[in-house]
């Protein structure tokens, strides 16, 4: 896929679905490209006061477009739909969007319903006590064995795969506590949340970063 802009865009696709990872200081300006938005997402721009804040929104919904026009999809420009909670394009192109200061992560899916998530890695003064709140008892159990310089990646990791699953099924972060991602592995494994089968894994993030991707749909999704 190859998205023009003054800004950097890094991709991956993988059979129906497309991520993008972008950095908001490579782009000077996002006034030409905020003309290209549909008419309600140009008003929801104007309405930012913080200049930063405008920009990350203008950036993200650009991309989005963009790629759901290369992806083919006749509404590419218009406005979205909801389907329990998740926002998704009539030719039934789903997507999500995530972002932390710098770097945000696009992702769009062909059919089935996506979540993503982008997380600056920087240290927890309560980290026991956070993951507490979200981690299953068997991923509690991983982190104490490992040694203090490990915990933090492996907190990234797990909390990044469960923030990316609920986003995919609306959900929250705070009721995943039962839900279990460990072992975690370089490949796409499937976890079940409710009655809904996911595809989840960690993929390849910027510097000092973490990114997960989680899709649901049906078991033959994907190859390992």
């Amino acid at each position: 896929m190859s998205i023009t802009g003054d800004g950097g865009l890094h991709g991956l696709t993988v059979g129906q679905l497309t991520v993008l990872q972008v950095r908001f200081s490579d782009w000077r300006s996002v006034d030409l490209i905020q003309l290209e938005l549909p008419s309600d997402e140009q008003h929801r721009a104007a309405l930012y006061k913080n200049a930063n804040a405008k920009k990350r929104f203008v950036i993200c919904r650009w991309v989005l477009r963009q790629a759901l026009r290369e992806l083919g999809d006749p509404g590419w420009n218009k406005s979205f739909l909801l389907q329990n909670g998740k926002p998704y394009l009539e030719a039934g192109l789903y997507f999500s969007i995530s972002h932390t200061t710098d770097w945000a992560v696009v992702g769009v899916c062909n059919g089935y319903p996506i979540g993503v998530d982008i997380e600056y890695i920087k240290p927890r003064s309560n980290l026991i006590g956070l993951a507490e709140q979200v981690f299953s008892k068997a991923e509690m159990a991983h982190l104490r064995r490992l040694d203090p310089a490990e915990q933090l990646g492996f907190f990234y990791s797990v909390w990044t795969q469960k923030e990316a699953i609920v986003k995919a099924v609306a959900g929250s972060i705070y009721r995943s506590y039962n839900l279990t991602v460990v072992p975690l592995v370089s490949q796409w494994r499937h976890v079940t949340i409710g009655n809904v089968t996911m595809w989840v894994q960690n993929v390849q993030a910027p510097d000092g970063h973490r990114v997960a991707l989680a899709v649901q749909r049906s078991r033959g999704m994907v190859k390992r």
